[in-house]
């Protein structure tokens, strides 16, 4: 019944919260994706102010994604 607490563990271990690392890594992802070309798709999602409302509106959204693959394809 011996308990150790997970802060104890990474003080220890040296280990970082998994919480800080997957922020640490989204947030690199993010730089990489605001520094490419405009005209890239994924930077272009980037500038969608209104794709999170567009999110509730499945077939809306579906259209557009449906949209974005296309001009991958070509």
């Amino acid at each position: 019944m011996d308990k150790v607490r997970n802060e104890d563990i990474r003080k220890k271990t040296g280990s970082r919260k998994l919480a800080d690392i997957i922020k640490e890594r989204r947030l690199r992802w993010l730089g990489h994706i605001l520094r490419i070309n405009n005209s890239r798709t994924a930077r272009q999602a980037t500038q969608w102010e209104e794709a999170e409302i567009l999110t509730y509106d499945k077939a809306e959204w579906r259209r557009r994604v449906a949209q974005c693959s296309h001009l991958d394809a070509g």
